[in-house]
């Protein structure tokens, strides 16, 4: 049955492209192929990999269908070296697998649109947020985080509806189905167990999928030169929380995946001042379970262009509201109470050269990301750099300071 579904949702893709491409409607397409390759110098504990090569081909279209409809999808397919894409011949339709899928329907939507209002339904991604590193308010924004080289965002399938007068816009979102977030691999190195479990068997009881749908509001305004909204989410965690139990004779630990409910209000304002473009983002969070905390999360960054350079500085800020000392994953949290900069500067439009780094607020943790990217011909682009993670070892972030990486990209 599966099988004939996918079968019949890329019959359609190629039925609709190909032969009307030329006769009723206005079609396009792009893609992109890309290659990293990343080495790190120094092995895990439960990880002895220091090569790892992953590829990428990407491709998205486009259709016109005449008067007030449009078509749009896109497709991956993907493998690495790192057993972090699954080694079966199948199209995922839903991202539900704890490994990335060789061959996946990133998107496909229709779009309707008859004067102010449009309304969009399909495979979509989705966002909300206004700052660059975890925005606060996209609570409901799946992301492939089984590594930081291939941190991406997901498609999800919803319907999205949107009344836009110009200065306003109302923003109404519906998920019948929950898509969730990409958690790293606990046999890899970005996953270290706390040293409380050393001496226990991990066993993985799988993972619980909520049923049901999730829903949320945006409204969106603009008072030139100031632009702000506010946002309302309910519906579940993107990261997993892992309950445990103990079983002390046998001295094994089981784990399971589990997504509670969720509730979240937030908002965010961008505002132009002595020529920085300054951007605040905030969002309170109540779980409406006892597997997950209650927290607020919010974002201060400023922004400036000059010539060639860019500048950008930002600090993140958490306070936990009610800790229900929850065994959750904390992916999406990581970098809170924390400073953050960014400087790019591109002499000419084929080099760039950045560098980003992050200070936890209390200096015992520090990454910084060097990146230097060369246009070699046309179409073709070159991206060398190196990650360093250094810290405190009581510190999330500075356990993982062997996990300090190069890494060589050509798309």
């Amino acid at each position: 049955m599966k099988r004939v579904v996918k079968r019949s949702i890329l019959s359609v893709v190629f039925a609709l492209g190909v032969p009307l491409a030329g006769q009723t409607g206005i079609w396009w397409q792009r893609g992109f192929v890309e290659n990293r390759t990343l080495y790190y110098p120094q092995p895990a504990k439960n990880d002895s990999t220091l090569w790892v090569n992953e590829s990428l081909l990407r491709w998205e279209f486009g259709l016109r269908l005449g008067g007030s409809w449009k078509i749009y999808g896109g497709l991956d397919a993907q493998t690495d070296t790192h057993d972090q894409v699954l080694r079966s011949l199948h199209l995922s339709l839903f991202d539900r697998d704890l490994k990335r899928p060789p061959f996946a329907l990133r998107t496909l939507f229709a779009q309707y649109t008859r004067g102010p209002f449009r309304l969009e339904a399909g495979k979509q991604v989705l966002r909300w947020g206004v700052a660059d590193l975890f925005p606060p308010t996209d609570t409901f924004a799946a992301r492939d985080a089984l590594s930081p080289s291939g941190a991406d965002y997901l498609g999800t399938w919803a319907v999205r509806g949107v009344y836009d007068s110009g200065p306003g816009s109302v923003e109404i979102l519906y998920f019948p189905r929950f898509t969730p977030s990409r958690a790293p691999l606990a046999e890899q190195r970005w996953v270290i167990a706390p040293a409380s479990t050393a001496f226990y068997r991990l066993r993985f009881e799988g993972v619980e999928y909520p049923g049901g749908p999730q829903f949320g509001v945006r409204y969106h305004r603009i008072l030139s030169p100031v632009e702000f909204s506010g946002c309302y989410f309910e519906g579940f965690q993107n990261f997993p929380s892992l309950p445990v139990t103990y079983l002390v004779l046998p001295r094994i630990l089981e784990y399971r995946g589990v997504y509670p409910k969720n509730r979240m209000v937030g908002a965010d304002v961008t505002a132009p001042w002595r020529g920085v473009l300054w951007k605040a983002e905030s969002s309170y969070t109540r779980s409406l379970t006892n597997l997950a905390d209650d927290y607020w999360v919010f974002v201060v960054q400023a922004e400036r262009l000059r010539d060639k350079w860019q500048w950008t500085a930002g600090y993140t800020g958490a306070f936990r509201v009610e800790d229900r000392h929850t065994s959750q994953l904390p992916v999406n949290r990581s970098f809170t109470k924390s400073f953050s900069g960014r400087v790019s500067w591109s002499p000419i439009s084929k080099n760039l050269l950045s560098a980003e780094s992050f200070l936890q607020q209390n200096g015992k943790a520090f990454v910084c990301r060097l990146l230097y990217s060369r246009e070699l011909a046309r179409s073709f682009r070159a991206t060398a750099g190196y990650i360093w993670i250094t810290g405190s070892p009581d510190e999330l972030i500075g356990t993982y300071h062997i996990n300090s990486y190069a890494t060589m990209q050509f798309r």
